[in-house]
């Protein structure tokens, strides 16, 4: 969640802990920002049964990868992040016509 970045900075983190333990994130995996399986996963559960009424997918075009990520936004507008991952390869072969 785009959250979880911001409080960990803080020195906080407002996830279960007994769903962390559950799902093997670690702190390290948080603190590195990493989106392991076991993260989705987790995410999967937590944003289960909530709020989420729009997925929007984002692509972060670089020289030499696409950045993705998916977004869950409520009505309250608040944002989750939902999964993220980088593709790598030279995004200047791409052709777009």
């Amino acid at each position: 969640m785009q959250d979880v970045a911001i409080d960990w900075k803080k020195d906080r983190v407002y996830l279960p802990k007994e769903a962390l333990t559950r799902f093997g994130v670690t702190e390290d995996i948080i603190a590195r920002g990493e989106c392991t399986q076991a993260w989705r996963n987790l995410m999967a559960e937590q944003i289960s049964g909530s709020p989420v009424l729009v997925l929007v997918c984002t692509v972060d075009v670089h020289a030499d990868n696409l950045a993705v990520a998916v977004w869950g936004w409520c009505r309250d507008r608040r944002v989750y992040l939902v999964d993220y991952v980088r593709l790598e390869g030279n995004t200047e072969l791409i052709d777009d016509s």
